[in-house]
């Protein structure tokens, strides 16, 4: 059940970056439930968001040296969400 249901929201979150809306904002609660803001106007080009059961400092390495920088985090009960963007407006993240 859990499966589908983050298909789902990957499938949703595809439609509306083709749409020009972009992740601006997530928000978790300990029940495990999230929010997710898509905006359109944002300065971004493109993102990769992660959700994991523990931190995800591999995954966040590699997307620095893509070109990404964090522009959103989260837990959601025992999961992190992480949202990475190109043309964030950053120069460096530590």
């Amino acid at each position: 059940m859990q499966v589908a249901i983050l298909i789902k929201e990957l499938e949703l979150i595809m439609k509306q970056w083709e749409k020009n809306y972009y992740i601006t904002s997530i928000a978790g609660v300990t029940n495990g439930s999230s929010l997710v803001v898509l905006s359109k106007g944002t300065q971004y080009t493109q993102q990769s968001y992660k959700v994991s059961e523990s931190f995800p400092f591999k995954w966040i390495n590699k997307k620095w040296i893509e070109g990404f920088h964090v522009t959103s985090m989260a837990t959601a009960g025992s999961r992190w969400g992480v949202v990475m963007s190109r043309n964030a407006g950053f120069s460096d993240q530590d």
